[in-house]
């Protein structure tokens, strides 16, 4: 009886998190934290950390990405993800301390698929804080949808998860969103954990839901 890929994949996820345990440390967020954050992803050039881009299979292995279609029928596909991280900079030690990083992931447009043709795009970026010790820090997430020539979607399906995951119930940890448009921005309000990420999902008009998934995590 074949088993469907994400309820494999959250069963294995839920499997893993009953083992962990709970740490105290908690990364309050400052003004001038916020600020030093801010700077470094303004100041973010895009020609220069494409020549600083880091190799994920031997710096950052615990850097996820996946992507699925989920037909109408329940049937579910795969889709290739384009993974993209960066290193924006350390945090001075008076503003807390960490290292900064964002992770780009994008699903790849492609034509005659099983998925049934061409179809949206999803853009998703990840703002986390590789802090001192087990507990890291997100800090803000964003990323959209791009109707292809041959299929579009519905903004107002339109759903956004992110905080600490695995991501069962919406509560401090993780939040739910409904942005009812063709993209998004939120701030992370003082989420740590051992692996965060964000989950993003729209209805399609021809090819059913599309899922993108974003993790960090400090296992591989």
């Amino acid at each position: 009886m074949k088993k469907r890929i994400f309820s494999v994949l959250v069963c294995l996820a839920v499997l893993v998190s009953t083992t962990m345990f709970q740490v105290g440390a908690s990364y309050q967020p400052t003004d001038a934290r916020q600020a030093e954050i801010d700077a470094l992803i303004a100041k973010t050039d895009s020609h220069v950390l494409e020549a600083e881009s880091i190799n994920t299979s031997e710096v950052l292995p615990f850097i996820q990405a996946s992507a699925v279609y989920e037909q109408d029928d329940g049937t579910q596909t795969p889709v290739d993800v384009d993974l993209q991280i960066q290193k924006l900079g350390t945090l001075t030690r008076a503003a807390g301390g960490g290292t900064l990083y964002e992770v780009k992931a994008s699903t790849k447009k492609e034509e005659g698929s099983a998925g049934g043709g061409r179809k949206v795009q999803a853009n998703a970026t990840l703002y986390w804080i590789d802090n001192l010790g087990p507990v890291n820090e997100l800090y803000r997430v964003k990323g959209e949808w791009i109707n292809s020539l041959y299929d579009t979607a519905n903004p107002e399906s339109a759903g956004v998860l992110y905080g600490e995951f695995p991501a069962n119930v919406p509560g401090d940890s993780c939040v739910a969103k409904h942005p009812n448009a063709m993209s998004f921005d939120y701030y992370a309000d003082d989420i740590t954990g051992y692996t965060l990420g964000v989950q993003t999902s729209i209805k399609c008009e021809k090819n059913g839901i599309l899922y993108l998934i974003v993790t960090s995590s400090i296992f591989s």
